[in-house]
């Protein structure tokens, strides 16, 4: 026999306003990992100008934003800055990368 899990009027519109709050504050979604420029600067050892240049043709793509900070999925950059690195060391120029990271 199935059992369900029913939640009460309150429970439901609680979870609703609690939702509803953290999309207004601007509340990061936990689900992922996410990192910021100064944190990728520090981790992988590689100048903000060239995460900056990255993110604007698109090698590196902003997850959400906090105010003025840009967000990365942790998983992703780590992914995409390793496959940048295989390719950059094969002699591709950043233009074919991009091509390559965007078939995926």
């Amino acid at each position: 026999m199935t059992s369900l899990l029913l939640y009460s009027t309150f429970e439901v519109n609680t979870l609703l306003k609690v939702n509803t709050v953290s999309k207004e504050f601007g509340v990061i979604n936990m689900s992922k990992n996410l990192i910021s420029v100064k944190e990728i600067v520090k981790k992988y050892s590689i100048p903000y100008s060239t995460v900056n240049h990255y993110s604007i043709i698109g090698l590196l793509t902003v997850a959400d934003r906090r105010k003025n900070m840009r967000l990365y999925d942790e998983a992703q950059v780590k992914e995409r800055l390793a496959t940048i690195a295989r390719l950059r060391g094969k002699g591709y120029p950043l233009h074919l990368i991009q091509n390559e990271l965007n078939k995926t």
